[in-house]
């Protein structure tokens, strides 16, 4: 649980003002781990305005995605079914989510630990190691949604 002054932290953070700025903008979160996905996405909803989404099977991702369109995704590495680097794959060969960031949001925090074929895509993309803290979580939202509307 987040204490008040943890809270207070975020509300004040310079992304929680840069998300209030925004109109709702949606977050994907895949991960196979009911419990942290459910617990993410109360405290994200909880703090920010972000309308956040949640898929915990892996074979559904790129389903679920076309159907909410998120701004963001954040993408467990390692599930059972496909793993994030295949479900990264069907993201980008889909038209309607190539075009979506995707951050890698893993327990695993030594990238040198993952097969030597998925290296280029977890080091083109910005990995996050969990746990992390919330506010840390929405500056990096934050900051790929700015990313992403500059190139727009």
């Amino acid at each position: 649980m987040i204490t008040t002054a943890a809270r207070e932290d975020i509300r004040e953070s310079r992304p929680a003002k840069m998300a209030a700025a925004r109109k709702n903008p949606k977050i994907l979160l895949v991960d196979d781990e009911v419990c942290f996905t459910d617990m993410l996405k109360l405290n994200l909803e909880l703090e920010t305005d972000y309308k956040v989404f949640v898929e915990n099977d892996s074979t559904q991702a790129t389903r679920t995605a076309e159907r909410t369109s998120p701004d963001i995704i954040l993408l467990d590495a390692i599930m059972p079914g496909l793993d994030g680097f295949e479900v990264l794959c069907h993201l980008e060969t889909d038209p309607l989510t190539r075009h979506i960031p995707v951050v890698f949001l893993t327990a695993i925090s030594n990238v040198l630990s993952f097969p030597v074929s998925e290296l280029s895509e977890i080091v083109e993309r910005q990995t996050v190691s969990k746990p992390v803290s919330l506010a840390d979580l929405v500056e990096v939202i934050e900051s790929n949604l700015d990313q992403q509307k500059l190139r727009q």
